[in-house]
């Protein structure tokens, strides 16, 4: 089988091609360099951050990339950047935008942890990732993982060890996009080839506006995608690397779910601080409470109503039954928009309690049946009266300025 070998070096997410022999190609390996730097910089999720720097670069593990080989078959070629090793069959021009947001995740969620003052673990080893050209081929391992691939874009499985995602190029509404940008295309080469007139030019110039309108939604669509699917799932795979979350215990959804929502955009400028507002999620929040866009405070009797909404998931709940959540339906973008709004308040206005609290769910016992008000219980231990955090917690959410353009509405 033919293998793409990627080795970093110290302090570094990029390293060399190799050629079917293993040796570096020192041209290739110049430019994939460029390449990535130039796309980390455009997609703005190089770290900069000034809180402690990652482990410069995991050990590479052959078994793993041998065993990742065996599993996909032939065609799949070995990407190994510093702390992931990938498993693809797509071109390197489609697998570039995914190194860089891997790693760049990596980074963000390492000095975000020992930021906090977060013990945090060096992996033992590179991360598992899987990436198919093909939508079939993604949906089959879905499937064979427990997963429902129409449900999913791309999924991180703690319990096998792996993220897997399919090039968003070839996701069917992508494809669709593409395919309307095609044949406008082909149209506006007729045009220019017949030049007939005053009509054909204003026909040219409406193509062309067409084209630009549909280019710039496939772009909205991609990022979307890289954002909620890649960095969101690679957050989740970290957590658990590096031992935030417990593999063995129960870890709160709303958790899990809110921390992996803070680095679906870069997070880079605080030293290692949550500091970066989710716009898309916080937007989110406010739709769950039914808040009007200029609203920045609500009464006691608005904030009840506001409450009793079905869209709405109260605090006692969220913390403590996780089936709420996953049984959320048509309100499951307002759950994800509170998890995201309880982590993000908690890191923001209770750090201490927060670190404390992420340690303790860290150093669970294995996994046992745990009740609802244990749950709660540990919460207010660590937070206060459930009720009394709530009304705190909306308050000041509501405060924090939404940027509706980047919440795409």
């Amino acid at each position: 089988m033919n293998r793409h070998g990627y080795g970093g070096g110290r302090g570094s997410t990029q390293g060399c091609a190799r050629d079917r022999a293993g040796h570096p190609s020192n041209r290739l390996c110049a430019f994939l360099t460029l390449l990535i730097s130039l796309h980390a910089l455009h997609s703005g999720e190089t770290a900069k951050a000034r809180g402690p720097a990652p482990p410069a670069a995991l050990p590479p593990d052959e078994a793993l990339a041998d065993a990742i080989l065996a599993e996909l078959g032939a065609g799949f070629r070995i990407y190994e950047t510093d702390h992931f090793t990938i498993g693809y069959d797509c071109s390197l021009e489609h697998l570039l935008p995914l190194v860089g947001r891997l790693e760049g995740t990596f980074d963000a969620v390492w000095r975000f942890s020992t930021k906090l003052g977060f013990d945090a673990a060096v992996p033992p080893t590179r991360l598992r990732v899987l990436f198919f050209e093909k939508q079939d081929d993604y949906a089959k391992k879905a499937r064979a993982l427990g997963v429902d691939p129409v449900g999913a874009a791309g999924f991180y499985s703690h319990t096998e060890d792996v993220s897997v995602f399919s090039n968003t190029m070839t996701r069917p509404v992508l494809q669709q996009v593409t395919g309307q940008i095609e044949r406008l295309v082909e149209q506006a080469r007729r045009l220019r080839q017949n030049k007939r007139g005053a009509r054909s030019a204003d026909r040219r110039r409406d193509l062309g506006r067409q084209i630009g309108a549909l280019r710039t939604q496939r772009d909205q669509l991609v990022e979307q995608f890289n954002k909620l699917v890649i960095q969101h799932e690679a957050a989740h795979q970290v957590f658990f690397h590096i031992g935030v979350h417990n593999p063995r215990g129960e870890n709160p959804l709303w958790l899990a779910e809110g921390l992996a929502c803070q680095f679906e955009i870069p997070q880079s400028r605080g030293g290692g601080r949550l500091s970066t507002i989710n716009h898309m999620r916080l937007a989110d929040f406010r739709d769950a409470l039914g808040v009007p866009r200029q609203s920045k405070r609500m009464s006691e009797e608005e904030m009840g109503l506001a409450m009793a909404r079905p869209s709405w998931l109260p605090l006692r709940d969220l913390v403590g039954s996780p089936s709420r959540f996953h049984e959320a339906g048509e309100h499951a973008a307002a759950r994800y928009g509170q998890a995201w709004a309880l982590v993000y308040y908690l890191s923001r206005k209770h750090d201490l309690a927060f670190t404390s609290f992420l340690a303790s769910v860290a150093r669970q016992t294995p996994a046992r049946q745990v009740t609802s008000d244990e749950r709660v219980g540990a919460f207010e231990s660590s937070f206060g009266n459930v009720e009394e955090v709530e009304r705190e917690w909306i308050a000041f959410s509501l405060r924090l300025h939404v940027d509706w353009k980047a919440a795409g509405r």
